[in-house]
């Protein structure tokens, strides 16, 4: 196991030296910073398990030095030293994120029984995240399980007529040379007195056997139907590429507009026969930090329990008869909105408190795992810190609502 690493800030040198070599009699590596400027310039450069920091630093604040670190290097523990305590002060640091707040002088075994809770508990959340991202993945895998029947169909059916249209047009091709050929013929002969009738007539005949007003009209529609079946094949492809490629783990300045399309193209499948679907995406939505790759899952997993609630809805026999699923995007203050809508069953009032908890799942088997809820309450809440809420009532459908923050919260 590698060793944890400790960020020594504190502007008293002695103090400095001696912590830094009992740390590293301990096991740890350690790094030290006589100021806060100088601290942080080592945590850009450096992994750091947990920071000691002391609160009354000549040039910033322990307590900004804190919050600088949770916001930007969130996995960093902390542990606050003051010989100035108050109450004020070790309430604001636990509101800030320190995992403990400690007074000087102190006993060395105090400092090294809180170092060493304060790595647990951090090596606790790393595994934590491991095994999120793990799920994540799972979901991500069953998601792209479940859509790639559809996925072939809705490529299937284009390429179907793209090949019937070159067929189209390769015969009209082939007939189209034999009749230029003879009209080339006649050309030549004309040119020099010596037509025939034979080659009038054998060149009648291939104009009329050609049937030119059909073609004429018929080989521009054929082509223009091959482009768009082309661009619709390049459209899916390209969805499925930006779906299930790896998002990078650092939140981006995305395009959610762009995201919840590339979620409605992959999953068409799985609400085209039972629901249309209408959009409301704001044109101005300004581009919000995030983990796209997560937003992406997130977003169609909403769709897809859209689709299916309808299903449910609709019953066995539906009739041709379709729901609704109609996605928003807006801005509203500091956060961004996406909402799905449905015209679905709705979800029963017994369940509600539960449709957030992990496995939890009304559905048949193979319709899902119960995940899909619980990683998008998790990746919303936990990751972005936003909300994840919805509105329902039995029959007449469901309402997601997703609200994000524009800039990064620490």
């Amino acid at each position: 196991m590698k060793k944890a690493v400790i960020l020594i800030i504190d502007d008293d040198p002695n103090l400095r030296k001696t912590l830094a070599d009992i740390l590293r009699g301990k096991g740890y590596a350690t790094f030290v910073a006589r100021d806060g400027a100088a601290g942080l310039a080592c945590l850009q450069k450096h992994r750091i398990d947990l920071a000691l920091i002391d609160l009354g630093l000549p040039d910033i604040s322990g307590l900004d030095v804190l919050s600088w670190i949770k916001a930007g290097q969130p996995s960093t523990a902390v542990i606050i030293l003051t010989g100035n305590a108050t109450v004020e002060s070790a309430i604001e640091a636990t509101n800030r994120g320190a995992f403990s707040y400690l007074l000087k002088p102190y006993a060395i075994e105090q400092l090294m029984l809180q170092i060493r809770r304060a790595i647990e508990q951090q090596q606790a959340e790393q595994e934590q995240e491991k095994l999120q991202v793990r799920l994540l993945q799972a979901q991500k895998l069953e998601s792209v399980g479940q859509l790639a029947a559809g996925i072939a169909h809705e490529i299937n059916t284009p390429a179907q007529f793209i090949g019937t249209n070159i067929n189209f047009i390769d015969d009209a091709f082939r007939d189209v040379a034999q009749a230029m050929s003879l009209l080339l013929s006649l050309l030549a002969s004309v040119k020099t007195g010596s037509v025939t009738e034979a080659q009038i007539r054998a060149s009648e005949a291939a104009v009329e056997q050609l049937d030119w007003d059909y073609l004429q009209e018929e080989i521009p529609g054929a082509i223009n139907q091959s482009k768009e079946g082309i661009k619709r094949v390049s459209s899916i492809v390209q969805a499925m590429k930006e779906f299930s490629h790896p998002g990078s783990r650092e939140k981006v300045e995305a395009d959610l507009n762009r995201l919840l399309k590339t979620a409605i193209t992959v999953s068409r499948n799985e609400w085209k026969y039972v629901a249309t679907i209408d959009t409301d995406l704001d044109p101005d939505l300004p581009l919000v930090p995030c983990l796209t790759d997560e937003m992406g899952q997130v977003v169609l997993n909403l769709l897809i329990n859209a689709a299916h609630a309808i299903e449910n809805k609709l019953g066995p026999n539906p009739e041709g008869k379709k729901g609704r699923i109609t996605l928003s995007t807006r801005q509203d203050g500091q956060h961004v909105e996406i909402r799905v809508v449905d015209t679905g069953i709705g979800i029963p009032a017994p369940i509600r408190d539960k449709v957030f908890d992990p496995f939890f799942t009304t559905k048949e088997v193979g319709k899902g795992s119960g995940q899909g809820l619980a990683i998008a309450h998790d990746v919303i809440t936990g990751k972005h810190h936003g909300t994840l809420l919805f509105e329902t009532e039995p029959d007449v459908g469901t309402t997601f609502i997703i609200r994000l923050p524009m800039g990064e919260t620490p």
